[in-house]
């Protein structure tokens, strides 16, 4: 039998407990073994009692620690005091499992570090893409592969909001609201909407699919808040779908990593993935591209990754699945490096000298204008060589006295 302690129990946790009581005949038959939780930290007893652990409740850490356990499972969130508690328990040789992404994004090479030097172990299959299976096949059915690119969408909040804007014809802050309504969004929504939780997510993936350590406040991050219906309409027009894409590449020894509102084709793969659902899309050299999809958060599908992680500790199949090394050998690009079609919307005063900007700054042939009748909102689509040939044109064009806005979007096909 394996003592098990948990820190937290919100939505996720009480999912854990729901599925350690449904699934224990099973794992006495098929495993001849017992996840036996034996107690629960909270900060206030009274706010979770009659949820059926009245008896495991606790808001000491140190009687955590008294009983000794062999498994935490750790659904509290944040930074602190998830890091001490964790750290705490690794010092002591206790296998841990989480759904903490922001803690593993932050201080995952040390934690694992910690875990080695006491026997024991870090697992987080439920911090990326909640119920869907991403870590593990790529620490184990990818294994055979050199990963070339990562592409996701992995915050259900955002993808819930671009979805309903896209849908419904609405503007940004009337979506914001609905997912708040909806108990997708936190009443402070600043991770998910500026793009931070995703990032977080996509390094512990690129950190794990090229065997590097890459940190998410180094890479190129840009959220949905900035997002209008106009943005929505201008993609519909072309036949896309505006995304918060997670997007990662490798090229010999340069990695890019960014999160950005993206255009995918509507009839792609990506472009069928809405609201709450995610999809993580992985392209190795020999399997080529493959797709993961499902809900990336709720109470069951997150519980789902937590409990398949608890029965590796509990058979003995898990492994340190980041690097231990903090490897600097590779160029971190802020910018897109591979030939892709960008969508570049002005803002001008003067409709003639536009046109003359635009038609002299890039190539005819990989040129495409629309809306030449509204200086609000003339959008052109061009294909460069990669992303910093674009950006160079873009700082040109915003000192032009004429030109009052410039956004682009990234074109993912």
């Amino acid at each position: 039998m394996k003592r098990v302690v948990m820190l937290g129990f919100g939505t996720v946790g009480s999912g854990v407990v729901e599925l350690l009581e449904r699934n224990r005949g099973y794992l006495k038959s098929k495993y001849h073994n017992e996840l036996q939780l034996t107690g629960i930290l909270v900060r206030d007893i009274e706010k979770y009692q009659g949820r059926g652990a009245d008896g495991l409740l606790t808001t000491s850490f140190d009687e955590i620690l008294a009983q000794q356990p062999d498994i935490v499972v750790e659904v509290m969130g944040g930074i602190e005091p998830a890091n001490t508690y964790v750290r705490a328990l690794l010092e002591r040789g206790v296998s841990v499992v989480t759904a903490n992404k922001d803690l593993i994004a932050e201080h995952g090479l040390e934690l694992m570090e910690v875990a080695r030097n006491h026997n024991a172990s870090v697992s987080f299959e439920a911090a990326v893409g909640g119920g869907i299976p991403v870590i593990k096949p790529f620490r184990e059915s990818l294994k055979g592969n050199r990963i070339e690119s990562i592409a996701g969408i992995v915050n259900g909040t955002t993808n819930f909001i671009l979805t309903k804007m896209y849908e419904e014809n609405l503007e940004y802050d009337t979506t914001l609201k609905m997912a708040q309504e909806a108990g997708f969004a936190e009443a402070d929504p600043t991770s998910d909407v500026k793009g931070y939780d995703a990032a977080r997510k996509l390094c512990i993936l690129a950190s794990i699919a090229y065997d590097k350590m890459i940190r998410w406040k180094e890479i190129k991050v840009e959220g949905v808040d900035g997002v209008s219906k106009t943005d929505i309409q201008n993609a519909r027009e072309i036949d896309r779908k505006i995304k918060l894409l997670a997007v990662s590449t490798r090229d010999g020894s340069e990695i890019h990593c960014s999160v950005r509102p993206a255009l995918v084709h509507k009839h792609s793969a990506l472009g069928h993935i809405d609201n709450e659902y995610n999809a993580v899309e992985v392209e190795g050299d020999a399997v080529g591209k493959v797709m993961f999809t499902g809900k990336g958060a709720g109470k069951f599908p997150t519980a789902s990754a937590v409990y398949g992680d608890l029965l590796d500790v509990l058979t003995g199949k898990v492994d340190m699945v980041l690097p231990l090394n903090d490897d600097t050998n590779y160029k971190l690009s802020k910018y897109y490096a591979r030939r892709s079609k960008w969508l570049v919307r002005l803002k001008v005063t003067s409709m003639p000298e536009t046109i003359d900007l635009v038609l002299g700054s890039f190539p005819i042939h990989a040129l495409k204008l629309y809306r030449l009748n509204d200086l609000d909102n003339v959008f052109f689509v061009v294909e460069t060589e990669d992303e910093l040939e674009l950006y160079e044109k873009i700082v040109e064009m915003k000192s032009r006295d004429f030109v009052q806005d410039v956004k682009y979007f990234l074109m993912y096909d």
